[in-house]
């Protein structure tokens, strides 16, 4: 697949899924530019609100729509207890007995975000079951932002990935991000101080915890993972992978045990399963 790099923007970031935006603040504070993308009305007003200064700078663009598979409108469950469960899906938006409404919103394709805007350096895929329509589209567009991550809800996103060109992972326990130090010189962006929340992302790209592993070592990873219900001291914890492109020098790399740009790594879940 040709690489996008000729027209990719290394300062743009598009954050689908913005929720309340916690993880936008972060990309804005290191001085990215954002595409933010949201289909419930509430947080868009939210929003709205909270990044005043930068829509107006134009450093922060607000998207208000599902990302889906068609344009027109999409039913799109609001989960009114737990308002990051919402989602075009039911078995997402309404799971466990929860409280939620099901309204109409605009659905958009992401080949739409890409005929208005440059291809990003990252994307942030957060959209509880949608994910799986960013990523066809994806692969249909040939596009590749340098680094990709998205929730671990389903291990056919790393044929999807693969598929796209994406050669190196991690799988990131998003429960950890709130002990999380950037690194200083600052390794994407500029050098912030920043405390993450319970519902963010957490660092990417460079900065992103853990060790770069091939496939192989990462499915492992989530399979373990897959396992650890069993303890309830784990049963907070929830995962996203994070994907980058080959790099001269991978495979070298990997053979000499390839390491963290950051400064600290997160557990590896065999261990945590022998403690």
């Amino acid at each position: 697949m040709p690489d996008t790099q000729a027209t990719r923007d290394h300062g743009l970031i598009y954050d689908i899924g913005l929720h309340r935006g916690d993880d936008t603040e972060f990309y804005l504070k290191k001085g990215f530019r954002v595409i933010a993308i949201e289909a419930n009305p509430k947080l868009i007003e939210h929003a709205r609100t909270r990044f005043a200064t930068q829509l107006a700078s134009g450093q922060l663009t607000l998207v208000h729509a599902a990302m889906a598979s068609f344009k027109g409108e999409v039913e799109f469950y609001v989960n009114l207890d737990k308002d990051d469960w919402s989602s075009m899906d039911p078995a997402y938006g309404a799971r466990m007995g929860t409280r939620w409404e099901k309204i109409r919103v605009p659905a958009m394709l992401f080949a739409e975000l890409l005929d208005r805007h440059s291809v990003p350096h990252y994307i942030k895929c957060d959209i509880e079951g949608g994910d799986i329509d960013v990523l066809k589209s994806m692969l249909r567009s040939g596009v590749r932002p340098r680094y990709f991550s998205v929730e671990a809800h389903d291990l056919s996103y790393y044929a999807f990935l693969c598929a796209l060109g994406y050669t190196r992972f991690k799988l990131i326990n998003q429960n950890l991000n709130w002990a999380t130090k950037l690194p200083s010189p600052a390794l994407e962006g500029e050098g912030v101080e920043h405390v993450f929340s319970g519902d963010c992302s957490g660092p990417f790209g460079k900065e992103a915890l853990g060790e770069w592993q091939p496939l192989d070592e990462v499915l492992q990873a989530q399979l373990a993972i897959g396992t650890l219900g069993k303890f309830p001291w784990m049963s907070n914890a929830w995962y996203d992978i994070h994907a980058r492109l080959p790099e001269p020098g991978d495979d070298a790399k990997a053979a000499a045990g390839e390491k963290s740009d950051g400064q600290f790594a997160h557990a590896d879940p065999w261990a945590l399963m022998k403690t």
